[in-house]
């Protein structure tokens, strides 16, 4: 019987050589688990070799191709399209993972970079009642300004305001979002603790967290798949979201080589 579903959705093959070769150092019971590639259509031929060679040994394993184009970071941030493609491509790509999983699910991003022992850790924090999710955290080693953990997020609630007044910002300084809660990124923390939502990065999902679930872009409360699924893990099923911050991955926030190794 399958336990786990180890997966990734795969379309930056500038770090497919790294990103691989730190997969096999992750601490897995390859024999307990389903093995479920989804990739960029572009780049799947040059993947499918790699993916013959890492399916050795998980009990089964698939290969999905992807209609989506897979945005990179600079075309995400300078095209208004492109980031709305993306919100959307990726939530197709999560529910093309939703169809096809068995038992649980282990995610880790094509840019992300676990350290061994995340499965371990994040599976045995899983087993905890009334857990729906847990996290590890990604710190940027190169590309960005800040190396702070962008993955942990909590949800509060807004003060409510009239309509008169929104409209009034609206016109001072342009579009404002004014939903019921705002989304606020947690400081670094320790040890383990309670959270609402977190990027996909390198994460360990309850098959009852999945169940029935559809992935969306957005929705008339948040921009972002991993934000909404965030919201119905802990305000739809009233289960914990947990990050341990002692998992801390790497994660590649460049769209090419240039000059860089992991280290």
């Amino acid at each position: 019987m399958i336990k786990c579903t180890f997966a990734s959705t795969i379309g930056k093959e500038f770090c497919l050589e790294e990103w691989c070769e730190n997969l096999k150092k992750i601490e897995i019971p390859k024999g307990d688990m389903k093995l479920l590639w989804i990739v960029n259509k572009e780049i799947a031929t040059s993947v499918r070799v790699r993916f013959e060679k890492f399916k050795i040994g998980f009990k089964e394993s698939e290969f999905l191709i992807s209609p989506f184009k897979f945005y990179s970071h600079k075309e995400e941030a300078t095209s208004p399209q492109g980031f709305t493609k993306k919100r959307w491509g990726v939530a197709f790509n999560m529910n093309l993972i939703n169809q096809y999983h068995k038992g649980d699910v282990f995610v880790v991003e094509d840019d992300v970079f676990p350290p061994p022992e995340a499965y371990s850790k994040l599976s045995t924090l899983a087993r905890i009642q009334s857990v729906g999710v847990t996290t590890g955290v990604a710190h940027s080693f190169k590309g960005l300004k800040s190396s702070h953990p962008y993955t942990a997020w909590i949800f509060i609630k807004k003060p409510v305001i009239s309509r008169e007044s929104i409209e009034l910002v609206k016109k001072e300084v342009g579009n404002f979002d004014f939903y019921d809660y705002q989304i606020v990124r947690m400081p670094d923390g320790e040890g383990v603790e309670d959270i609402h939502a977190s990027g996909t990065v390198c994460t360990y999902i309850n098959e009852v967290a999945l169940k029935d679930y559809i992935f969306k872009g957005e929705s008339n409360m948040f921009t972002g798949q991993d934000v909404n699924f965030g919201w119905h893990v802990t305000h739809e099923l009233n289960l914990r979201y947990l990050v341990d911050w002692s998992v801390k991955c790497k994660h590649w926030e460049l769209d090419s080589q240039d000059d860089i190794r992991i280290k």
